[in-house]
């Protein structure tokens, strides 16, 4: 029997290669690379104790990406069944186990990365993404409820301020980082450990002041699905037709 991710991959590699010929999954790469410096970038602000953890195996974060990114959306556990089980993992103080925490956060991740990102996979271009990004850290939003985010993609009323792919790509990534950093740091948090160490709201944690394009007033504390539902519902059509995703994961906007 071939494996749910096998046909995954078989049809993203197709669906790449048509869209961009003689470039097939490397641009499915641009959102893995995306995604992996995003990690990074989140271990960096996330609580100092938390941060040490995350640090000794980054590399194994960054390697999950590719992971959780080839994953179906249909097979994705639920984002409160991995907040729970990384709860439990952080009180437990159990050092040996430390490895496994970071990939099930890294793993929970992909609930933002799939609600947030305003590009289709075939434009995107991840060089100049990361080179022109920056990020403006918002402050820990101890206000957001991610355990209410069912299936595939969060409730939110969120529009992106720029018009343009470039701008919004540029929007999108700093409200990743940030909205990881709240992920980590409400679980962190919710299991009893140290929320010291993070940087202060505002501060400038990647680029410079000259190539931050982005304004906190539009990012700040928003838990939003940029894509509009119909969007939504034409992509999860497609995949449907290929026999490896349901619309199970859009029930809820029945």
């Amino acid at each position: 029997m071939i494996r749910p991710r096998v046909i995954f991959l078989t049809v993203l590699f197709i669906l790449s290669y048509c869209l961009n010929p003689g470039k097939g999954l490397a641009s499915w790469d641009c959102f893995n690379n995306i995604h992996k410096e995003a990690i990074s970038d989140a271990i960096n602000i996330c609580p100092a104790e938390l941060r040490t953890i995350l640090k000794a195996h980054e590399a194994s974060l960054r390697k999950q990406v590719d992971y959780i990114q080839s994953e179906p959306p249909s097979n994705r556990r639920s984002y409160e069944s991995y907040y729970k089980e990384i709860v439990e993992l952080a009180r437990q103080k159990n050092s040996s186990r430390y490895e496994y925490m970071g990939k099930m956060l890294t793993d929970m991740t992909i609930y933002a990365f799939s609600a947030y990102c305003p590009l289709n996979v075939s434009l995107c271009n991840d060089d100049e993404i990361l080179k022109k990004s920056a990020v403006m850290f918002d402050g820990y939003d101890a206000a957001t409820d991610y355990k209410k985010c069912a299936g595939s993609y969060f409730h939110g009323d969120y529009i992106y301020a720029g018009r343009g792919q470039d701008f919004q790509m540029l929007e999108f990534y700093n409200l990743l980082v940030n909205e990881i950093v709240d992920m980590w740091a409400t679980a962190w948090k919710d299991a009893g450990r140290d929320m010291s160490g993070m940087p202060k709201a505002s501060t400038l944690v990647r680029g410079t002041a000259r190539t931050n394009e982005i304004k906190k007033k539009d990012v700040a504390g928003t838990s939003a699905r940029p894509r509009n539902l119909a969007e939504i519902r034409n992509e999860e059509k497609t995949k449907e037709n290929t026999a490896v995703y349901t619309d199970q994961d859009l029930r809820k906007y029945n």
